[in-house]
């Protein structure tokens, strides 16, 4: 089961919080982990992850949400669009060569 981009950013974020608690923790990583109720594996195994990778949270920063859109005139007539009149045209006689 796939995390949602939320959930991902919520537990790095999670995680990130504690690997830097820890590193102003006045003790072992191991005791660290058990005064917080942290398992030593899942520590070690973030740790790692969040110092080799681009996490979710610095992807997040990076990727647009959105994407840019340009809204013109509709009254206007643009130049990637074929006249209305042609466009009828052309339908008409395609349909014209199909058989019923």
């Amino acid at each position: 089961m796939k995390l949602s981009l939320a959930k991902r950013i919520e537990k790095e974020s999670y995680w990130q919080e504690h690997m830097t608690a820890c590193q102003g923790f006045h003790g072992t990583i191991a005791a660290y982990c058990r005064k917080k109720g942290l398992s030593i594996e899942a520590f070690y195994y973030w740790k790692r992850k969040l110092g080799t990778a681009r996490t979710c949270i610095q992807n997040a920063k990076i990727e647009r949400p959105f994407i840019p859109v340009d809204i013109i005139d509709s009254r206007s007539k643009s130049p990637h669009l074929p006249d209305p009149k042609w466009l009828a045209e052309l339908v008409l006689r395609l349909m014209d060569g199909m058989e019923a």
